[in-house]
């Protein structure tokens, strides 16, 4: 099987300016895993993970008051926190050839590591990502 039967074509896109806040919007009210950074031509430049964005937020055993940590969070962009090392194949790919290519870079979900065990692949307008099922 093709990549490019399994792929997902409903891409969501920010500029690397968009705050964490905001993509943490985006992502819940999306009902989406990753969002894809892009510039100004639409070249893409990283990719961020609700993971990325989960670990991006202050633990809630902070010393930081809420105002604090809201101007705080305000000032932390996407740009920040984004994968920047993506590895694009193309939609004639083979899925067999794609999890090789992905064990062999160890690409995994946006962390740079590698994941057994994971069978749930996604392409994303020619990038592939794999996650957990859940």
């Amino acid at each position: 099987m093709y990549v490019g039967r399994v792929m997902n074509t409903y891409l969501v896109t920010v500029p690397p300016d968009t705050t964490v806040l905001k993509a943490k919007d985006i992502i819940k009210n999306e009902q989406i895993n990753h969002l894809l950074v892009v510039d100004e031509n639409e070249n893409l430049l990283g990719l961020v993970s609700d993971r990325d964005v989960k670990q991006s937020w202050a633990s809630p055993a902070t010393t930081l008051s809420v105002h604090e940590l809201n101007y705080l969070l305000t000032q932390l962009t996407v740009e920040m926190i984004m994968t920047k090392k993506i590895i694009t194949i193309s939609s004639g790919t083979t899925i067999e050839t794609a999890a090789l290519i992905m064990h062999q870079r160890s690409a995994g979900h946006g962390s740079g590591k590698t994941r057994r065990n994971h069978h749930d692949y996604r392409c994303y307008g020619g990038s592939v990502t794999c996650h957990r099922r859940r």
